[in-house]
């Protein structure tokens, strides 16, 4: 016996499938730089000494030039033995202090300047420069609602092709995927002239699958 009879199939209701895709372009309005300083000494207490020196030097010089505290965080702090081969051991021959901070902004056109200045006043690497999105959320919604009217422009589509009438407002819809693509630029460290900057776009991303009814 079959599971389910002839009316049973019949009536049973009938229901499509679609993904949808949201995906946005937009200009990012905010930015972070990792800028760093490592140093090396034999005499930990001087290279130590000397990485916060430097980077008191050049927190100070952005911090004149209109940088509040609030836009500063340390992200990485390290103190390390540097070591060198002699005979058949491992000899210490020094070590490295690395201090690495992240420095937030908003005034993307004043990026270069804060770059050459850090370097000028000791900073001696730019680990990465991230361009980002105050309103991450804000613009999610929006790929979303893009993703929607993918979905049913879709099941359009695939209800003409059928021959059949489909019910545009969804029964059912889930959220498969987001995502936002922050844009990173490698910063070449070849002198302390403001370095050329292009912040590029985000990538903002949705992902849906809609359910729809249809006869």
């Amino acid at each position: 016996m079959y599971p389910y009879s002839y009316n049973e199939v019949r009536n049973k209701e009938r229901r499509l499938h679609v993904n949808g895709l949201g995906r946005l372009s937009v200009q990012p309005d905010i930015a972070t730089i990792h800028i760093g300083v490592i140093s090396e000494n034999e005499e930990i207490q001087i290279a130590e000494k000397e990485n916060t020196q430097a980077t008191e030097s050049f927190l100070s010089a952005l911090k004149q030039a209109g940088i509040n505290e609030k836009q500063i965080q340390t992200t990485h702090f390290n103190v390390q033995p540097i070591y060198h081969q002699q005979d058949d051991s491992s000899q210490i021959s020094g070590y490295q202090v690395t201090n690495e901070v992240r420095v937030t902004v908003s005034q993307l056109n004043q990026i270069g300047t804060i770059i050459a200045l850090a370097m000028e006043h000791g900073a001696n690497q730019i680990n990465s420069l991230e361009f980002g999105l105050t309103e991450k959320q804000k613009w999610y919604y929006k790929a979303l609602n893009e993703a929607l009217v993918d979905a049913i422009s879709k099941a359009q589509s695939i209800a003409n092709v059928l021959n059949v009438t489909v019910d545009l407002t969804p029964i059912k819809i889930t959220e498969d995927s987001r995502q936002i693509q922050p844009f990173t630029q490698k910063i070449a460290l070849q002198s302390i002239a403001s370095p050329p900057i292009e912040p590029g776009e985000i990538i903002v991303e949705a992902i849906i699958t809609a359910v729809f009814r249809y006869s």
